[in-house]
């Protein structure tokens, strides 16, 4: 009953929906029931009225279940990008995270500053003949490997609260740093137009990311309201102890996202590397020559899309086939 369920709600809302979310909910559900009837010394009491009722019983009671566990995953589904917000450090009309964001985005700054400096002490310390060693070119690749999912210095007023928010928008200047395409009118359209078999490679590595972000914020609601229940119950140390576990695990969650999360970026860069001549085509613009042209078309083009913007010479548009 429970494959036929989840095969049937699987196809009418799709497997983001299912696994990013339903899923999360479904064992934050099932372990909120557990412990109310821990706490309140049920629980073998509720398993063998369980096991006395009748096949039909016991599937109303499932179905029950999994339909309040259906309805909250709506719930949380509703509100995915206010919580995607939250986790990436929009934190300026939030009071109280106001403040903690300034200080977050100030250290970010100065952490990019310490590994900027160590990059170029690496680089003066390169030999009068110009030729690194090997030993200054591994440490260099780490620098920049540790700070390649930040923002550049010269980009610092978009540097955000958390490593998540650093992320996604390194990702999001990506293009308008190599290409002049800005990423907020371009992305949907090019996502549009990417092949079935790499949007489902995003697709996947989004909804880990996903799955993984509201599985740490759930563990962390558990432990503080099972804290909370079973101290006023006066439950067992055990049990206390067992439910506080949710928060290294919902800490643990949030760094398997941000790892996730990196993929997802790598992905998005990756689709403007590859595609972003192909939206052109399909916007029938003629394909520039010289980066510095496409460059500037692509501004132009933004412009456009973005704010309604004339731009300052005629699109080209290629001529249609007879």
């Amino acid at each position: 009953m429970f494959s036929t369920f989840l095969g049937e709600l699987r196809g009418y809302l799709g497997k983001a929906f299912i696994l990013a979310t339903w899923v999360p909910v479904l064992i934050f559900a099932s372990a909120s029931v557990a412990i109310y009837l821990a706490g309140n010394r049920s629980l073998g009491q509720a398993w063998q009225s369980w096991l006395n009722l009748t096949i039909g019983g016991q599937g109303v009671l499932s179905v029950e279940f999994l339909v309040i566990v259906t309805f909250l995953a709506f719930i949380f589904y509703s509100v995915q990008i206010p919580l995607a917000q939250l986790f990436e450090g929009y934190w300026d009309h939030i009071p109280g995270l106001s403040i903690v964001g300034a200080k977050k985005r100030e250290y970010y700054r100065r952490y990019l500053k310490k590994q900027e400096a160590r990059i170029q002490q690496i680089a003066d310390e390169v030999p009068a003949d110009g030729r690194p060693t090997k030993e200054q070119i591994v440490r260099v690749n780490r620098l920049q490997y540790e700070i390649r999912s930040f923002p550049s210095l010269q980009e610092e007023q978009h540097i955000m609260a958390t490593h998540l928010g650093n992320i996604y928008k390194a990702a999001e200047l990506y293009p308008l740093r190599r290409y002049g395409a800005d990423a907020v009118p371009i992305w949907p359209r090019l996502r549009s137009i990417l092949p079935n078999d790499f949007a489902e490679h995003m697709v996947d590595a989004k909804m880990t990311t996903d799955f993984l972000l509201l599985f740490a914020l759930l563990s962390v609601l558990f432990s503080l309201m099972a804290l909370i229940y079973l101290l006023v119950q006066g439950a067992a140390v055990f049990l206390v102890l067992l439910c506080l576990l949710g928060l290294p695990v919902g800490v643990l969650a949030y760094r398997c996202a941000v790892v996730a999360a990196q993929d997802y970026a790598d992905l998005i860069k990756v689709a403007f590397d590859l595609y972003r001549r192909s939206l052109l085509k399909a916007l029938d613009l003629d394909i520039p020559s010289t980066l510095a042209e496409e460059q500037q078309l692509w501004r132009q083009l933004s412009a456009f899309l973005l704010h309604g913007r004339e731009p300052k010479g005629s699109f080209h548009f290629t001529k249609p086939e007879a």
